[in-house]
């Protein structure tokens, strides 16, 4: 979709702002970011020139997401025409901590131990297959 250079064009953004996860999210601060436009209404908490924040929000389940709507108008350029798409590609989601549900320090603990028992094991098994290969004697 190309815009004339003389002429403003008014977009309508629907969606989400967020990130979607599959574990619960601790803590999430969404700022999404419109260049080279005029933001006409938006749904978020605060505007800052071109910059529209969403949170900080706290304990968000899994799977959810938020829908959002920005307005806004592609000023004209008067070097060059835009594209949709190339405003829509400046959406920017970030400061987002994810929780892991368990103990990160329990997991590393048991992967160090399972890595060790395999080293036990290969080591073990590769002492008997170095041993050399001696026939039993045949009872006559």
């Amino acid at each position: 979709m190309q815009n004339n250079r003389n002429q403003s064009q008014i977009v309508l953004w629907e969606g989400s702002p967020n990130y979607v996860s599959v574990y619960p999210i601790e803590n999430d601060n969404s700022i999404v970011t419109i260049e080279n436009a005029k933001i006409l209404s938006y749904t978020g908490t605060k505007l800052n020139g071109n910059k529209i924040q969403y949170g900080p929000t706290e304990s968000i389940a899994p799977f959810t997401s938020n829908n959002v709507s920005i307005q806004y108008e592609i000023l004209p350029y008067k070097s060059q025409p835009t594209s949709v798409n190339k405003i829509l590609t400046n959406i920017k989601a970030y400061k987002i901590e994810t929780f892991l549900e368990g103990n990160i320090l329990l997991i590393i603990i048991l992967m160090a131990i399972l890595v060790f028992i395999c080293y036990l094991f290969f080591t073990r098994l590769l002492k008997k297959l170095r041993k050399p290969y001696v026939p039993a004697k045949k009872v006559v």
